[in-house]
């Protein structure tokens, strides 16, 4: 109906600049999922118990908190993470979206190593993904799968749909983000108590020698003065375990830098391998675009 309104003329740019712009799309889209799959296959998986501080790969089993059993909203599922979105039917072809949210509970990850808190908020969610129907504002039942699922969604007359994407508790989980640890007795912390317990003896003198100067010279040897640095060590020893030992908590979140942060349903290697099908597709597309504009360039 449009397009009988405009010139020839008109018609012949807005051709042109559709086919552009899916050349351009389709380039930046490939050039971006090339990225993803080069940030992959150059950082390589790391154990939780070994891992450097930094941005690393993990791969492993996503646990919900111990006691702390997560849902999904709609479909009620067990899960670590979910988004979701309830649309009404406002016309025959038009939605409008009445509900969303997305999970920022943090949970585990398990490599059988050790166990990682991952924070998912700020990550790009590679998920289980669901579409499905129904004639109420929440879902009552929950999503059909397999050929079920299909025909349900190609005969679907009702007021209202549901989507829904969840890393359910319990299935492979890989995760691409900054790890930190946080809490526990970091080794500089001790050497730094030990400095200052030496300094305070040193301001006594009468003191330090009474105690350590073994053959009364008025002087500490070499094998004096290891023995009064292995006393400083002993007394913050024994101050530090009494104390309450801080727990340490491994945590794997979004990069300060900016550096992707992926959180995926399975294995890197799929993902990778979809990641290039996709950038495979797309410069398919651009080169088809860029083609299509030169004929029409050339022959019109």
């Amino acid at each position: 109906m449009v397009g009988s309104q405009l010139s020839p003329e008109a018609q012949s740019w807005l051709v042109r600049a559709l086919l552009g712009a899916g050349a351009v799309g389709s380039f930046w889209y490939c050039f971006a999922e090339w990225h993803r799959n080069r940030v992959i296959r150059d950082t390589a998986t790391s154990r939780v118990r070994s891992a450097a501080q930094g941005y690393v790969a993990l791969s492993g089993r996503g646990l919900a908190p111990p006691g702390k059993p997560m849902t999904s909203p709609v479909s009620g599922r067990h899960c670590t993470w979910w988004h979701y979105s309830i649309q009404e039917r406002r016309g025959r072809n038009s939605w409008a979206t009445i509900e969303t949210g997305t999970s920022e509970t943090v949970f585990f990850l398990d490599d059988g190593s050790g166990r990682c808190l991952v924070d998912p908020r700020g990550a790009e969610v590679h998920a289980r993904d669901d579409l499905w129907y129904g004639s109420s504002a929440y879902p009552l039942e929950n999503p059909p799968r397999g050929l079920a699922k299909t025909l349900a969604n190609v005969c679907a007359k009702s007021d209202f749909r549901y989507r829904e994407r969840c890393l359910l508790a319990g299935e492979p989980l890989y995760a691409l983000g900054s790890f930190r640890t946080e809490g526990g007795v970091a080794a500089g912390d001790a050497e730094r108590e030990v400095a200052q317990v030496l300094r305070t003896w040193k301001h006594d003198q009468k003191t330090l020698l009474d105690r350590f100067d073994a053959n009364h010279d008025g002087l500490l040897s070499g094998e004096e003065w290891e023995r009064v640095r292995q006393a400083a060590h002993d007394q913050v020893a024994a101050s530090v375990g009494a104390r309450p030992v801080p727990v340490s908590i491994n945590v794997l979140g979004k990069p300060a830098d900016g550096r992707l942060f992926l959180l995926v349903a399975g294995d890197e290697l799929s993902l990778a391998r979809r990641l290039r099908s996709r950038a495979a597709a797309s410069i398919v597309i651009c080169f088809a675009c860029c083609a299509a504009l030169t004929w029409w360039l050339i022959n019109l």
